[in-house]
């Protein structure tokens, strides 16, 4: 008992001590108070529409000219801002009424100010009229506060509207009403205001407004202007000859008319038949080509003829040149894009860097590695999008490694599903293709940590539209319902579009098609936001034939996004063919399934509003650097 006592009394004795040394504690305690207050406030918004003049209405009309559109009488409206600091604004038609009934926004004509374009031409805004059910936009802008008297504080717009000339009949008996918004705070920003990296990629070429569109339409070669030179024919070929030829303007090809014969060279030679002098060299008729000969001397001996070649051209039919360096444009799911062609030098961003160890006598040594990147264009929503071009700067034209690993682009090869980025499991689940996941896996290590801030969420078009589809069944038999087909052929519209046509674009048509990670422009499949160049991109850029000049060329064969065609017809020609960059920088599509590996080049968009340092060049040591924050 005694022992036990003692005990209880130390624990109170030190209970006590506790107790008064917290007071003592609190005796000691000093406390300071902030001077001056923290203040957040909230900023001014306020803009004003006014001087509002000619409603427009157009009754029973007609699709129209550019010319006659621009003499309708526009409606005339200022947007004036009423705050102290200047303010970006964006200004929207929106479509209102019964959208069933409604002419499509694709089939209307605007003009603002001296504008001319399609109402799509912009892209889609989210719609702030309650009753209005599409959006699109007109302009951005950016005006001064009231109080600033150097800079304009009002912009007067007048508006022009009309139904385009190349509107199709179905738009007839319909009728489109709209209204004009001005929108401006959360979410509002001009991507090509002074500042921008889309502001100053556009000055190098004298601004927006002097940036030239290629046309895709075809133009007849020009026989009067061609030397005749020694062509190949061949004695044993029995070819078709034309006295006259047809050149379709559409697809850019030719084909024989007039009086036609089929002969071999020595039977047109000798007179025993009477050749016309046109021929494509083929066994029949009917074909067509993008080549014909005009036979100005059939010789005498060998196989061997005296004949110019004649070629018609569009604007991608040939690879650009050592010297070619230009800024086009074109209408992308957004706007307006502005994309590079050719070999141009001050296309160039430094952004972002990735370990690289090495290990020597059991020491691993990690270096950072900086990464380059090419500017493809720039998206209609202003964003900036890169290719990726390896770790050191390289000249135009020189081989380097500007890919990131081996791949095949998928592992199926009896469905034309296997095309996809990502493609359905039979049971309404998406898997991902083989190089999805190399691309991916890459972003996640080497991006999106450290950099993904700055990396915009676009789009990522995979054209798995069918222009051409033909199926059997067992039996060989030609069907209609792919469901139930044994074999088939299918061709996707990059075929016709790449192939055949030497027509690229940057608007991907279906919406599932459009691989984004947000579901309001695109299908929402992506994990991360980046994806794989379009071939499209490729011809744009000038890879339509073997050439080693243009910006995309590394010596290197890489995968695009972009499907060919299909081939399950039970014989050698089976495959899954995906279009590619060969290592001679021409454009060509490969069996994608097959096991062959081809090199992967991911592709991201940077954000519009990136800080940025530098002039885009390498030869000055000034690439365009993002700043960190």
């Amino acid at each position: 008992m005694k022992n036990k006592k003692t005990v209880i009394t130390v624990i109170s004795i030190v209970a006590v001590l506790l107790v008064i040394i917290g007071v003592t504690y609190a005796y000691w305690l000093v406390t300071k108070t902030q001077t001056n207050q923290n203040v957040i406030s909230s900023g001014c918004l306020d803009i004003s529409l006014s001087g509002e003049k000619n409603d427009i209405e157009l009754i029973d009309q007609f699709p129209l000219s550019d010319t006659e559109g621009m003499k309708l009488t526009p409606y005339e409206f200022t947007v004036t801002n009423n705050c102290s600091t200047s303010v970006d604004y964006q200004v929207n038609l929106e479509s209102i009424g019964d959208s069933t009934n409604a002419i499509k926004a694709s089939a209307i004509k605007v003009a603002l100010n001296e504008e001319i374009k399609l109402l799509t031409a912009e892209g889609n805004a989210e719609p702030t009229i309650s009753e209005a059910y599409e959006s699109n936009k007109l302009a951005y802008g950016t005006l001064a506060g009231a109080s600033d008297e150097t800079e304009d504080d009002a912009v007067t717009y007048e508006l022009r509207i009309w139904i385009d000339a190349n509107a199709p009949i179905s738009e007839q008996n319909k009728t489109f009403r709209s209204k004009i918004s001005v929108t401006i705070g959360q979410g509002i920003f001009n991507p090509y205001k002074e500042g921008t990296l889309a502001y100053d990629i556009l000055s190098n070429y004298g601004g927006a407004d002097a940036i030239t569109s290629l046309s895709a339409e075809w133009t007849e070669g020009d026989a009067s202007t061609i030397t005749a030179a020694s062509t190949s024919v061949g004695t044993s070929n029995s070819y078709w000859y034309g006295t006259t030829y047809k050149f379709d303007k559409e697809i850019g090809y030719y084909t024989l008319s007039g009086t036609l014969t089929q002969a071999t060279l020595e039977e047109c030679r000798n007179g025993t038949k009477t050749c016309g002098k046109y021929t494509i060299k083929n066994v029949s008729s009917t074909y067509e080509s993008q080549t014909i000969y005009e036979v100005t001397n059939f010789g005498t001996s060998g196989n061997y003829v005296t004949a110019k070649t004649i070629k018609g051209s569009n604007g991608f039919s040939e690879g650009t040149t050592a010297s070619d360096a230009g800024l086009y444009k074109a209408q992308d799911d957004l706007g307006i894009s502005y994309y590079f062609r050719g070999a141009p030098t001050n296309n160039y961003v430094k952004f972002g860097s990735y370990a690289s160890e090495s290990t020597v006598n059991d020491v691993t040594y990690v270096e950072e590695m900086p990464m380059y990147w090419r500017i493809v264009r720039i998206n209609g929503d202003g964003t900036i999008r890169l290719v990726y071009d390896g770790t050191a700067p390289v000249a135009n034209g020189v081989a380097h490694t500007a890919t990131i690993a081996d791949a095949i682009y998928n592992t199926g090869y009896y469905n034309s599903k296997y095309v996809g980025y990502t493609y359905d499991d039979g049971n309404g689940i998406q898997v991902d293709s083989i190089i999805k996941g190399v691309v991916d896996k890459w972003y996640e290590d080497n991006l999106e940590e450290t950099y993904g801030k700055y990396i915009a969420d676009g789009i990522f078009c995979n054209d798995r539209e069918i222009s051409i589809g033909r199926y059997w069944d067992e039996h060989y038999n030609e069907i209609t319902d792919p469901s139930s087909s044994g074999w088939s052929e299918v061709y996707f519209n990059p075929y016709t579009r790449i192939y055949r046509n030497r027509a690229p674009k940057l608007i991907c048509t279906n919406k599932s098609d459009r691989y984004t990670k947000s579901e309001g422009k695109g299908n929402g499949l992506l994990d991360k936001p980046i994806g794989l160049l379009t071939a499209d991109e490729v011809l744009m850029a000038g890879g339509v034939v073997s050439n080693a000049t243009h910006y995309l060329y590394s010596n290197e064969a890489f995968w695009t996004s972009t499907p060919s065609y299909f081939l399950d017809v039970g014989d050698f020609d089976d495959g899954l063919y995906v279009y590619y960059v060969s290592a001679n920088g021409s454009i060509s599509n490969y069996d994608a399934t097959i096991g062959d590996s081809r090199k992967v080049r991911p592709v991201i968009n940077l954000k519009a509003d990136v800080k940025f340092t530098g002039d885009g060049r390498i030869d000055t040591n000034t690439p365009y650097e993002i700043v960190m924050e």
